[in-house]
This record gives structure tokens, C-alpha cells and sequence, in this order.
């Protein structure tokens, strides 16, 4: 019974001395597992994409709790019937009366629904003395959603659910984030008027200690163009530089369980933000110089590298890598069609590689236009001096989705480079 698990949980972390305010948050975590549970296993709303603290929390541990749920998508939603629908879910699987409240924002794109649990009377709160636990999703209408590629995280961990969410990769993650991080209007936190949420700050300098590349062309189809990451660093440093450091432990406190965690961050966060920024090594790519081909025997795995000069550095190589499995060569089914070839680079080879069939150079063709065209897309700047794509598969028995992944011909065809990594 979904009441039980949440009183278990109370019992677990009121044992272990946590704060109110953060066992609070650990009951809406679990409360976000059986909504995404719901929207996820809906024919009606399974379109939606999920980004945000919550998608970060989910998917990638991210240290931080997180408290609402945010979805983008390209489809009008009916947020009226939506929250009707949420309400049915609660109290026919779960025997859980849910009170709903919807705010239209159409000038802002964005539909939010308030989700009230009137669960906190059984628990032993002292401090808290409302009766209601309150979730926000919101729900943002951009028309663009489908250009821009998708994930997919399994949701449910802790509980006895098992349901898919469909997400952005986290370069776009980090994009979105960016855009709240840049754009975000002034609001009060505690006494304190600030344009910059400090969870957001905490989230940035989580992608950066990842290394992760923020998608420029979210950022550009949301009203934010950058030509290049450098230019993109250069507005990150300037908006930390108005952050007024007194409003971080006001809004950032309930978030954590180990509140020394919290002041260790605390004390040193900003030059650890410029450090970090400053730490992404960045390459002007140059000319294509060679290709390699080489086949790993004992996966049966085969890899194709281009390797590419740099403008600004003059001994440093950029190489991306490519790996197929063996499959893609062998089957007709699956074989990609004709026309991928580019003659012009097909003398990069390396003269040392067995000698290559039109099937190899059709591969080495479609491959060096996905490179090409991401290398376009980024302005020839990348922040790395290797890319090498997950496995990419032809069949989905016993997929390892971190390492790799699976494709029809169609999709291969199409996908963006990026995608594969």
C-alpha cells in the first residue's frame, strides 16, 4: 500500500536524524515515482519528455533531492483532463483521494498542475503543520521538441513500479538547465531578492564536473545563440558573477540529507564554478587526415576512426570512433542502402587496413557525414579530443544501454551523431 511505503520511509529517516523539511522531499520523491508511473503507461501522455532536476535525480543520481516534475512537449495537452485523469489513477490503484489545481500560462507556453496528497496528518511532523503534501508539473508547450533527439531512463527504483521515461540526452539537459540558470526572473528566496535559483548554480557545476557539452541548438531554438561554447562560458561566468552568495543556504538546505555535504559545497562555490568552467578543454577542428579501420575478433565488433587535425593546436589530433557490430555487414536485411559514399575523403584510408569493400566505404561515408554535420553544428569547436560512440547494435537480446545501442536501418540512417555517443 503506497500510504505504508511512505510511513516506512518517515520511520527511516526520522531514525537517522533527518530534517523535516528534507524527509518532506524524500515523500514527494517517492510520490514523483507513482506520477511518472501514470503519465508513462498512458497512451495519452506518454509523448511527454521529461527534463529538470527530478529527470537528473532519476537518472543520474544526482546528489541533490528534487522536489516538482517538468515536461516539455510538442502536442497540446488537455491539462484539465490530464489532472482529471491523474486523480482517477490515484484512487482506483491506490485507493488515494488527490486534489488537483491547474494554472494556464499561455504567454509563458507552460501549464502547471498542483498536486495535493492530504497524507501529512499520519505522519509525526513537529514542525510541519500543514495538512497537504503539494507537488508542481509543469508542463511546457515547445513546438520544437521532436527536432531535438531523446533518451529513455528506467523510473520506479524503490519501488514496485517499472515504467520508461522518455528524456533528452543530458546535453540538452544541461542546455535546459542553462536557460533557466540565464533567464530566470527575479524572485524572492527567504528575505532575499535573487534572478539566479542556487539549485540551479548546484545543478551547472554537477554537468560541468561531468564535462558535459551543453546543446547550442536547444539553446538557439530557445532564444539564446551562442556561435560557439566559448561564447556560451563567457555569459555563464558573468551572470555567477551577480549571484549573491546569502541565498544559497535558504534554498538549498532542504535539498540535502547531510547538511555538511551542503556547507562544504557552501564554502568554496565560486571559484569552484570558474574553475570548472575553465577546465573544458577546447578544440578548433581542423582538416579530416586519416581513417582507420580495424575489427575486434573476439566481439566480432568493428570500428572505424577519422582522425582530424586542430587549428589550435598543432600536434593535437581529434579522433571519433565508431562501432558496429558485425551484423550490419553480414545481413541484406540490415545493410544500409547505397549513397552514403563520399568520394573525396575515401583516399584518407589507411593504405595499411585490409582492403575495403563499396559496403565498408558506403559505412565510412554515412559516418563522416554524422561527424561533419555535428562538427558544423558546433562552429568546429568540441571540448574533447575523443568521441567514441556506444556499440551500435543491430538486435536488442541482452542490450546494455550504457554501453550500447539499438538500431534499425532507418534509424541509423537518420540519427545525429551525438546520439550514438
Amino acid at each position: 500500500m503506497l500510504l505504508e511505503k511512505l510511513k516506512e520511509k518517515f520511520s527511516e529517516l526520522q531514525g537517522e536524524g533527518k530534517s523535516e523539511d528534507a524527509i518532506l522531499i524524500a515523500l514527494k520523491e517517492i510520490l514523483q515515482h507513482y506520477i511518472l508511473n501514470f503519465v508513462y503507461t498512458s497512451k495519452d501522455y506518454s509523448h511527454l519528455t521529461m527534463y529538470g532536476g527530478t529527470a537528473l535525480r532519476i537518472g543520474y543520481e544526482l546528489p541533490r533531492m528534487s522536489e516538482d516534475v517538468d515536461f516539455q512537449t510538442s502536442k497540446k495537452v488537455d491539462i484539465e483532463r490530464f489532472a482529471e485523469d491523474m486523480m482517477k489513477h490515484f484512487k482506483d490503484n491506490y485507493n488515494l483521494e488527490i486534489e488537483t489545481k491547474v494554472s494556464v500560462s499561455p504567454e509563458k507556453d507552460t501549464n502547471v498542475v498542483f498536486v495535493k496528497f492530504a497524507i501529512l496528518k499520519e505522519f509525526n511532523f513537529t514542525q510541519i503543520k500543514w495538512t497537504k503534501l503539494q507537488i508542481r508539473i509543469d508542463i511546457n508547450y515547445f513546438e520544437k521538441t521532436d527536432k531535438f533527439i531523446k533518451d529513455t531512463i528506467p523510473g520506479g527504483k524503490g519501488t514496485d513500479l517499472a515504467y520508461t521515461i522518455r528524456t533528452y540526452p543530458i546535453s540538452t539537459l544541461m542546455a535546459s538547465k542553462a536557460i533557466a540558470f540565464l533567464k530566470r526572473n527575479a524572485r524572492g528566496i527567504g528575505d532575499i531578492l535573487t534572478n539566479v535559483k542556487p539549485r540551479d548554480v548546484y545543478d551547472m557545476m554537477w554537468y560541468m564536473n561531468r564535462g558535459t557539452m551543453p546543446d547550442l541548438e536547444y539553446l538557439k531554438e530557445k532564444g539564446i545563440s551562442f556561435d560557439t561554447f566559448l561564447d556560451f562560458r563567457d555569459k555563464i561566468k558573468l551572470r555567477a558573477n551577480k549571484i549573491d552568495d546569502q541565498v544559497f543556504r535558504n534554498d538549498l538546505s532542504k535539498f540535502f540529507y547531510n547538511i555538511n555535504e551542503l556547507e562544504s559545497w557552501l564554502s568554496n562555490w565560486r571559484p569552484k564554478f570558474m574553475q570548472l568552467l575553465d577546465s573544458y578543454k577546447v578544440y578548433e577542428v581542423g582538416e579530416l587526415e586519416k581513417i582507420y579501420g580495424h575489427v575486434d575478433f573476439s566481439t566480432e565488433n568493428r570500428t572505424i576512426s577519422y582522425r582530424f587535425s586542430t587549428l589550435d593546436h598543432p600536434h593535437q589530433e581529434v579522433i571519433f570512433r565508431v562501432i558496429l557490430t558485425d551484423y550490419w555487414f553480414e545481413f541484406s536485411d540490415i545493410k544500409i542502402n547505397s549513397g552514403h559514399r563520399v568520394l573525396e575523403i575515401e583516399d584518407k584510408a589507411e593504405k595499411g587496413t585490409a582492403k575495403m569493400s563499396e559496403l565498408d566505404y558506403e559505412y565510412i561515408g554515412l559516418f563522416y557525414r554524422k561527424i561533419k554535420d555535428y562538427l558544423d553544428r558546433n562552429k568546429n569547436v568540441v571540448f574533447q579530443d575523443k568521441f567514441e560512440t556506444k556499440v551500435i547494435r543491430a538486435t536488442a537480446d541482452k542490450l546494455d544501454p550504457k554501453k550500447q545501442i539499438y538500431l534499425d536501418k532507418r534509424l541509423l540512417e537518420r540519427i545525429d551523431f551525438e546520439e550514438l555517443l
